[in-house]
């Protein structure tokens, strides 16, 4: 724009933002917030219980149930990959049937033309 007015300008006046002025102190406690007493000490977590001894029976149990879903995680992924080279073996299968069909379609075409151009030579070879 050519013509600006002085209200866009960089030279014009600035207007100091109206409303109360910000607060400079930590200010009233928030609606939720709790009250901290001064006399009181902070409170400490519990620490954790122990952790329960697991004789070898059940250790072994455990190790053969984690064995079992390790393995049928790998059998899963192998069976989604077998999954999904057996749908590109299916698209490209369906994919050559079709060219391969096209192609047989030209290709009886170019015969029946090659069969009416010997027939006209033929023919006219027979009348001369």
């Amino acid at each position: 724009l050519k013509h600006r007015p002085a209200i866009f300008s960089e030279t014009a006046p600035r207007v100091p933002a109206l409303g109360p002025p910000a607060p400079t102190g930590p200010g009233p406690p928030k609606r939720n917030e709790k009250k901290r007493r001064p006399d009181r000490a902070p409170r400490r977590a519990m620490p954790p219980p122990p952790a329960p001894r697991i004789d070898t029976e059940t250790r072994h149990k455990v190790q053969t149930i984690q064995e079992d879903w390790e393995n049928r995680e790998l059998v899963e992924i192998v069976q989604m990959n077998i999954l999904a080279i057996t749908a590109f073996l299916n698209k490209v299968d369906t994919s050559t049937r079709y060219k391969l069909a096209r192609i047989n379609e030209k290709l009886s075409k170019l015969e029946r033309t090659l069969d009416f151009c010997e027939a006209a030579v033929k023919n006219a070879l027979e009348t001369e």
